[in-house]
């Protein structure tokens, strides 16, 4: 057991491990190497890979103390440390770790909490350790896949934006000043553009003022609960991209859920967990709604009819997971439908909108730069 153990570990020889006082050695550079900051979506990659580093050491037979200051080792990010420090003082007196680990809500949720403990009072953390890594793997990569379909346009678009703003505001006033020594009527392309010109250095300073506060003020409506719930709200019915908000959403309901109720967490703090591991709030209010109807004593799926983000198909499965038994079972499977099916609405998304903006990026630029262009081209055929 000590051999294998350290050929997992990768420690040195001379290593030692203090099971009463956490140390702050440097890290060594194997598997629990950690980022050194942590927000978003870093923070649960981090939570994740401790996990699953925990889950490999306990199932190998390392104490849990020994286990959580080894870990230690490798945390470089502050919250992470600060949060094993007050599992390994939990432990060390006595107590489980899942009660260290509520004294860290910015690190473990309620519901990583909830699972660790079912773990500890069923005899199997190793098991649900490795589960919950598993489960938040895949909302990770769900998270950063919506992003990536979010981000990549809209990046393109604003560099396409900047670009014409650029050529307009200042490289055209220069081809404007040479086209009037020319002395010839300019082609009308060129004229309009030139006027596009004139018109955006006119009104560059009162537009930007305009950005600013336009900008000022989105934040500020952002950061209301009112003004977060009516974007969540309108965002849902965007073209294309509602879809896929709902979709993502829905699988991470659907899988929080699962796991959940697999550890054997009760329906109802089983579908408050689920509710807030979605993103939108739409989405959060019709759970809490179904969850209410459930402990009055609706079944699940009778108390999700009144959603309209919820499919049918998605209700007659957990309809037949009810009368099977097997409900965690059944939203594991709607789980892992949804997440193919956010996969695949990604890729057709990113197929679809590069050549769209491949287009509107030549027609914008390109039409710019012809534009400019013609007057010489022009000249060249009167020389000739």
């Amino acid at each position: 057991m000590a051999a294998s153990l350290r050929n997992v570990l990768k420690w040195d020889d001379r290593s030692t491990i203090n099971t009463t006082t956490p140390t702050r050695h440097r890290p060594s550079r194997a598997i629990f190497s950690l980022p050194q900051r942590a927000t978003g979506l870093r923070r649960q990659q981090e939570v994740a890979l401790f996990t699953r580093n925990m889950a490999m050491l306990l199932d190998v037979g390392l104490p849990p103390l020994q286990t959580l200051v080894l870990l230690q080792r490798g945390a470089n990010s502050p919250s992470l440390n600060t949060a094993i420090e007050k599992i390994v003082d939990a432990v060390n007196n006595g107590r489980p770790m899942s009660h260290g680990m509520r004294h860290s809500p910015q690190v473990f949720d309620e519901v990583y909490v909830h699972l660790v403990s079912t773990g500890e009072l069923n005899g199997q953390l190793p098991k649900t350790l490795s589960q919950l890594a598993v489960d938040l793997e895949r909302k990770i990569k769900l998270k950063r896949d919506v992003r990536s379909a979010l981000i990549y346009p809209s990046c393109v678009v604003t560099t396409a934006a900047l670009t014409s703003s650029l050529l307009l505001v200042f490289v055209i006033p220069t081809f404007k000043d040479l086209f009037a020594d020319f002395g010839v009527a300019l082609p009308w392309l060129t004229q309009k553009v030139i006027a596009l010109s004139e018109l955006s250095v006119r009104w560059l300073p009162g537009t930007l003022g305009t950005l600013c506060v336009l900008f000022a003020v989105l934040a500020r409506l952002m950061s209301t609960t009112r003004g977060r719930d009516s974007f969540d709200s309108v965002s849902l019915t965007c073209p294309l991209v509602g879809k896929l908000l709902v979709q993502s959403s829905l699988a991470r309901v659907a899988r929080t859920l699962s796991t959940t109720l697999e550890a054997g967490v009760p329906i109802l703090p089983a579908l408050q967990a689920s509710g807030h591991a979605a993103d939108n709030s739409s989405i959060r209010r019709d759970i809490e709604e179904a969850r209410l109807k459930v402990a009055e004593g609706v079944p699940l799926s009778q108390a999700l009819t009144r959603s309209k983000l919820i499919s049918p198909t998605m209700i007659q499965m957990l309809e037949v997971g009810e009368r099977t038994g097997s409900l965690d079972k059944m939203l594991g499977k709607i789980a892992h439908y949804y997440e193919d099916e956010v996969e695949r609405a990604v890729t057709n998304l990113k197929h679809l909108i590069e050549p769209v903006i491949m287009v509107v990026l030549g027609t914008v630029v390109g039409g710019i730069v012809l534009a400019m262009y013609l007057p010489i081209f022009n000249m060249g055929a009167l020389v000739r």
